[in-house]
């Protein structure tokens, strides 16, 4: 699946200007926490070939979403609803966006408190969701700011929570769940911005850390 991806940088401010940034084979959009817009994109060529000269992307489409205090994350492409799925910052849920700009919730967890990562497994029907705290969310955790460390794992046609998995108690202190990639055997791998490490969770929620660098610190 094509995936469009957003990813924070530097602090968060309610009224900055979000800029646009293509890369070849991979599109990224940045959105107003106000006003989302997606762009839907169209290359010169049916692949990209290593080495091959760059051309630029085409704007399609833009899609307008009016919903203030949304602060999107990571933004994946489901083919088969032909979608856009939206982690909220802010919210703690995860929005369906279709062509039309119509947005519903796909996963509204009470047990969530920031989404910064998703991930979508579609041949399984599943939609891997990062649980953080940043201390900016209208639902706090229990475990409060930089403590909260947990993936939960929905079936996306319902919506219906499958399991929520507790990596803090793997490394000791402060935790950002951030990104979250899967392999083909549908296991997740999360990064924690605040800890070095790349944690695995395998299909049925058995997790552990996949490996450790201190070069993975972050600042």
């Amino acid at each position: 699946d094509s995936q469009t991806e957003r990813r924070p940088r530097g602090p968060i401010h309610g009224s900055r200007k979000e800029t646009l940034v293509h890369e070849p084979c991979m599109p990224r959009v940045r959105l107003s926490p106000m006003l989302c817009l997606l762009f839907l994109f169209t290359a010169s060529s049916s692949a990209c070939t290593r080495g091959a000269p760059l051309r630029p992307a085409v704007v399609r489409k833009a899609i307008a979403i009016d919903r203030p205090g949304l602060y999107p994350e990571t933004l994946v492409y489901d083919a088969k609803r032909a979608a856009f799925l939206v982690g909220s910052l802010r919210e703690g849920a995860v929005y369906q966006v279709d062509d039309a700009g119509q947005v519903r919730v796909v996963v509204d967890d009470p047990n969530l408190t920031s989404v910064l990562g998703i991930a979508l497994d579609a041949a399984r029907d599943r939609l891997w969701v990062t649980n953080t705290d940043l201390g900016v969310s209208r639902r706090p955790s229990a475990a409060g700011p930089k403590r909260l460390a947990a993936v939960g794992l929905y079936e996306l046609s319902t919506g219906r929570a499958l399991s929520a998995i507790d990596v803090a108690p793997l490394v000791a202190g402060p935790h950002l769940l951030n990104g979250i990639a899967l392999d083909q055997a549908g296991n997740a791998y999360v990064t924690d911005s605040f800890s070095p490490v790349i944690y695995k969770i395998d299909p049925e929620g058995d997790a552990q850390v996949f490996v450790e660098d201190a070069r993975f610190a972050g600042e």
